[in-house]
């Protein structure tokens, strides 16, 4: 699954998965090297690019190249067997025109402080 957009010439990208091909491979913060990223957004063709997959929410800067976020999961945790939301759903907001990524509780809505980011562009 893809979407893709241009807001005030920043290219956004919105995949599952690892772009271009696998909904199913996951893009771990952990893993992300500079180069990694690099290739990431360059096959979304984004300045910014939006993930999913993992459930783990993250911001993390390509530097000289734009950023990828994750907003984390709304929905049931993989590892349980129910389809309620797990203590630590999160979801994801981009505001414009400040160009900012933040990730908000579901349960409380209340900002996640430390994966608030600015989005230089």
């Amino acid at each position: 699954m893809k979407w893709e957009t241009r807001i005030e010439g920043m290219r956004v990208a919105v995949h599952h998965g690892r772009p271009p091909k696998s909904d199913m491979d996951a893009v771990l913060p952990a893993d992300l090297k500079l180069e990694e990223g690099r290739r990431l957004l360059d096959a979304a063709d984004a300045d910014l690019l939006v993930v999913g997959h993992s459930h783990i929410a993250f911001a993390l800067e390509v530097v000289g190249r734009g950023w990828i976020v994750n907003p984390g999961a709304a929905l049931r945790d993989p590892a349980s067997r129910t389809d309620s939301p797990p203590a630590t759903a999160t979801f994801g907001v981009l505001t414009w025109p400040s160009v900012e990524f933040s990730v908000r509780s579901v349960t409380t809505g209340v900002e996640m402080a430390a994966l608030r980011r600015t989005i230089a562009w």
